[in-house]
């Protein structure tokens, strides 16, 4: 009696838990194939989410920088930049140059033209944000040749602006005299579409 006891009780507990792992690797299996449809469909949107995305457009910015004394153009030099659509595109020339401070003593110091610009379209409109700065050593009075040996004079002209552009078309977007001559310098900027 005893043994059917036990044959009983095991086949009460085999009867029980048998369906419930078979219930279990079913919601297993179920899972995983839910996994895979939300994979799925995540890959679809992301792909959805790309085409739809407006690819940037690139702009060729070419800067041409004037000094100009009574009308005369004195001095005149070009920079191009490309730069992708609202962002930033920058160039530095120049050099650094040793000042004497003291007999053994220097100072470095860099002088040059410094270039940030970055294209942005606004409501059917081209703006260029940009800003400009060009240093050098100045000459002394009554010389032609600048010289940086003891306390030399630094020129530094710089602007910052934000102008509408017309694409293909030369716009001055900062002009401004220089303090200690007659000198005005231009800034001019043509914006053209290459993307």
């Amino acid at each position: 009696m005893r043994r059917m006891m036990v044959r009983g009780l095991l086949l009460v507990l085999i009867g029980t838990i048998l369906p419930l792992t078979v219930m279990s690797a079913a919601a297993q299996e179920a899972g995983t194939e839910n996994k895979a449809e939300t994979n799925a469909h995540n890959k679809v949107q992301e792909l959805k989410v790309a085409t739809t995305r407006k690819a940037s457009d690139v702009y060729r910015v070419d800067y041409t920088i004037r000094e100009v004394e009574g009308g005369k153009v004195l001095n005149s030099r070009k920079y191009m930049l490309m730069a992708e659509e609202d962002h930033p595109a920058r160039t530095r020339v120049g050099n650094r140059i040793s000042i004497q401070m003291a007999p053994s003593v220097s100072q470095y110091q860099d002088v040059g033209m410094n270039i940030d610009c970055r294209v942005r379209e606004r409501e059917d409109q081209l703006l260029l944000d940009t800003t400009v700065e060009s240093s050098a050593v100045a000459a002394p009075e009554g010389s032609s040749v600048a010289i940086s040996t003891g306390s030399p004079v630094f020129r530094r002209v710089n602007t910052t602006v934000t102008a509408a552009i017309s694409l293909g078309k030369p716009t001055i977007v900062g002009s401004m005299d220089d303090v200690t001559s007659n000198h005005r310098y231009e800034i001019e900027v043509t914006v053209t579409q290459v993307k």
